[in-house]
């Protein structure tokens, strides 16, 4: 049986401060939820290494999650149409000393949609729409982050 996949490029951030432009091959349904696969979704898989393909060589490599800080995808990577309960505007403070600023998309419920529960109770690697450009944090790699006042 042959898996339809789509093609998805984006940039590896890692942790030596490397710069990696790849491919990720996403499968158009997923059992988790609606729609097609999303980055997020391979990201947070229970799989150590992410088989991707490199943009500039057209070889796949095997890439460590851990040493992922994050990856911005080309393009927004969420699911059309999709509804966020609350969206909480933050400053994001990597361990590098970057900072980055965006919104995260809150789908829990209203009782859990602190900015701590959503650090707290979701996957290793969050969603954070960005002005220019989102990024997709892995929090291992977050120093602190500073809810602000809604723009």
């Amino acid at each position: 049986m042959i898996i339809q996949k789509n093609r998805r490029r984006a940039r590896i951030v890692e942790t030596d401060n490397r710069f990696r432009n790849v491919h990720f091959y996403l499968q158009e349904h997923v059992d988790e939820h609606s729609g097609r696969e999303l980055i997020l979704d391979v990201l947070n898989s229970e799989f150590q290494f992410l088989s991707l393909e490199d943009v500039k060589t057209g070889q796949f490599v095997a890439v460590n999650k851990q040493r992922i800080v994050c990856v911005e995808p080309e393009g927004r990577d969420l699911l059309e149409g999709s509804v966020f309960t609350r969206e909480i505007s933050v400053q994001v403070e990597m361990r590098d000393g970057n900072l980055l600023q965006g919104v995260f998309p809150v789908e829990s419920p209203p009782e859990r949609s602190r900015l701590s529960d959503h650090l707290n109770l979701t996957p290793p690697f969050l969603y954070l729409m960005g002005q220019e450009k989102d990024f997709i944090v892995n929090k291992f790699h977050v120093l602190s982050v500073l809810e602000r006042p809604d723009q």
